[in-house]
């Protein structure tokens, strides 16, 4: 393969590869936003950040495929020297992170919110059992048999 190929195939892997690091980056300031935002609807708003979720996670793992062909050029002995585009790459990836870290701060916060709202309401619940008992209906049938 000549050299003028290989190193096409390469910028096209790492043009793939910034596209990609892209839509990670967008997919994660939605999840942001999301978080940040308060809406009527929890059904929904989980189903809406577990689709988030998702399609970041299929990214992800097609710029690991993407990795692994690099790899193969590199190992090959071709050599090839993209540090520009490369940085630009992991800078795209580092914001990302960055704000995936608060996101994850967040929903840790909003689960111990949860988890305290559970255990009032549970608290709540054995209150009410304590002090309304149910008052015990005897009720029975009687049936005569004819002799």
């Amino acid at each position: 393969m000549a050299t003028t190929d290989v190193l096409q195939q390469i910028m096209e892997i790492m043009e793939q590869k910034e596209l990609l690091a892209q839509h990670i980056l967008e997919l994660t300031k939605q999840q942001a936003y999301f978080l940040n935002s308060s809406s009527q609807s929890e059904q929904y708003d989980l189903t809406y950040l577990e689709t988030l979720l998702h399609k970041r996670q299929e990214y992800m793992e097609h710029v690991n495929e993407l990795d692994k062909n690099l790899l193969i050029f590199k190992q090959s002995g071709t050599s090839f020297s993209l540090e520009e585009k490369e940085h630009d790459i992991s800078q795209i990836f580092i914001q990302a992170q960055k704000i995936d870290h608060d996101n994850l701060g967040k929903l840790k916060a909003a689960m111990s919110g949860l988890s305290a709202r559970m255990k009032s309401l549970q608290m709540g619940k054995a209150s009410t059992n304590t002090y309304e008992k149910k008052k015990s209906q005897v009720q029975g049938f009687f049936v005569d048999k004819k002799k």
